[in-house]
């Protein structure tokens, strides 16, 4: 599973291309339009076939190429989704610094400090006025058999699916048979976190370090638009 991505948009990405030649043909024949009526040439202007469908094909083929570059700058690597495992050197005085993940215009911010505490702050744009702030708790690192390291960060919330999730994480509810399920990405396996949140560190090809979130249901695929909310990016080292 290392290193996959889920890229399930074929069909969505031809009727996209259909769709944006379809606009390149209109932009066209509206201009053509437009210039032949304002010189006067009557109210039913004729189409020129040998201008229209060359013009569409380079307005189309314009329209791709800027598509294209704005999609790998949207998309960053998450192709590479799940990532790869750390380095075997990693330390955690590495992790220690500023990191912050974004869930359309909310952010969520940890501060990790190298005496084993952090804070985390969330800041809702959906919801006025909505912020959380952890106050100073206990992280730590757990190093498992197979290369993966988890972070622990005792008291902070999950805040990808929203406030729902998040404040009722860790809360005991009777009625719920698998309470603080959660699902790890890397080995989709089922994993249980109370009152917590516990991330991947991973890395991407060029060595860059990522909180990865977990899942909050099995199956959600690595999705090439979005995928940045399951990120923490290291804003600051220390």
């Amino acid at each position: 599973m290392e290193g996959s991505g889920c890229c399930c948009i074929g069909v969505l990405g031809i009727g996209f291309l259909y769709i944006l030649f379809g606009l390149a043909v209109g932009i066209v024949v509206a201009s053509q339009m437009a210039v032949r009526l304002i010189r006067g040439a009557g109210t039913r202007p004729a189409l020129r076939p040998r201008v229209v469908i060359p013009t569409a094909i380079g307005l189309w083929i314009l329209g791709v190429v800027l598509v294209l570059i704005q999609l790998r700058s949207a998309m960053g690597n998450c192709l590479e989704a799940p990532y790869q495992h750390p380095p075997t050197t990693l330390r955690e005085s590495d992790l220690v610094g500023i990191w912050e993940a974004h869930y359309g215009r909310s952010v969520d911010r940890l501060v990790l400090r190298g005496d084993g505490t952090f804070e985390q702050v969330y800041v809702d744009h959906h919801t006025a006025g909505y912020v959380f702030e952890s106050g100073w708790n206990e992280w730590w690192v757990e190093r498992l058999a197979d290369g993966r390291i988890l972070v622990h960060l005792q008291g902070a919330r999950y805040y990808p699916d929203g406030l729902r999730v998040a404040e009722e994480e860790g809360v005991d509810d009777p009625f719920d048979p698998f309470p603080g399920r959660f699902y790890d990405p890397v080995t989709d396996e089922a994993v249980h976190v109370t009152g917590k949140l516990v991330v991947n560190v991973r890395t991407d090809s060029s060595g860059e370090l990522f909180f990865y979130h977990m899942w909050s249901y099995p199956g959600q695929g690595f999705a090439i638009f979005g995928c940045e909310r399951d990120l923490f990016h290291q804003l600051e080292a220390d």
